[in-house]
């Protein structure tokens, strides 16, 4: 089992003596301390990783489950950086949805509110125009 020294912080094993990074002696009753891995810290399971995907398809849910994750003091490490990882991604493609919709939304009022007049108007400067291809703006 690896023990860690107090004063410099470098890995010493059960039977060393010395540090190996300060050179100071051991002593066992009080300079070392036995690392504990923190639960805060702890590689997830295959079946956690499966429960937190499948939570993530359910709407609503998951965006319930990610802030939870996300900003909980007692989650894991690893947890609470996906957590925001995909809660920012979840940000920048609603944004990018959201201005997508409003560009869609004005083109087509503005193409719906153009008269058909002037639409003719315009026709003669596309190439295709003399290609006699009959067109009717009849139906706006």
């Amino acid at each position: 089992m690896k023990e860690i020294c107090t004063k410099c912080g470098s890995a010493i094993d059960s039977l060393d003596v010395f540090c190996s990074g300060c050179g100071r002696k051991i002593d066992r009753s009080h300079n070392i301390h036995t690392p504990k891995q923190s639960i805060d810290n702890e590689p997830l399971t295959i079946g956690k990783c499966l429960l937190g995907l499948l939570l993530l398809v359910i709407p609503v849910v998951n965006l319930i489950c990610l802030l939870i994750w996300a900003f909980s003091s007692n989650s894991n490490t690893n947890v609470k950086n996906i957590a925001r990882a995909l809660l920012l991604a979840v940000v920048i493609c609603t944004a990018l949805l959201i201005f997508g919709a409003v560009q869609c939304f004005f083109e087509l009022q503005t193409f719906f509110s153009t008269p058909p007049a002037q639409i003719e108007e315009t026709i003669p400067s596309i190439p295709w125009k003399h290609l006699d291809i009959p067109f009717d703006v009849s139906y706006l």
